[in-house]
């Protein structure tokens, strides 16, 4: 696996948005598929934490290797589908909890 630092944007003295292309690679050395995030980094006084990771490519460009290597993800289709919503009720209030699917929270680098 390896990574470049294809554009950075500060935000402010405490954050800046950076993307980064992944490239990933078999036993081989001969690249498999790349991924291409954004983070949003943040400044701490222990240094640089991930506060989110937004991916953008990545369900299409596994598709395609998988497609590549003749595995069929359409039949596991049931095993990667989003779980259904679940009702909370805090507060008096009910409140629908989901998650987001190109965004994940991180907690450091």
């Amino acid at each position: 696996m390896g990574y470049e630092i294809v554009d950075e944007r500060p935000f402010s003295d405490r954050l800046v948005l950076v993307a980064v292309r992944w490239t990933f690679f078999d036993a081989n050395g001969d690249a498999l598929t790349d991924s291409s995030p954004s983070y949003l980094l943040r400044r701490e006084d222990s240094g640089l934490r991930a506060t989110v990771c937004i991916q953008t490519d990545d369900m299409e460009k596994l598709q395609a290797l998988a497609e590549s290597r003749g595995v069929d993800l359409a039949s596991r289709s049931e095993q990667l589908s989003p779980r259904p919503a679940k009702r909370a009720r805090k507060s008096g209030r009910d409140r629908t909890m989901r998650s987001l699917p190109l965004v994940c929270r991180a907690d450091r680098i």
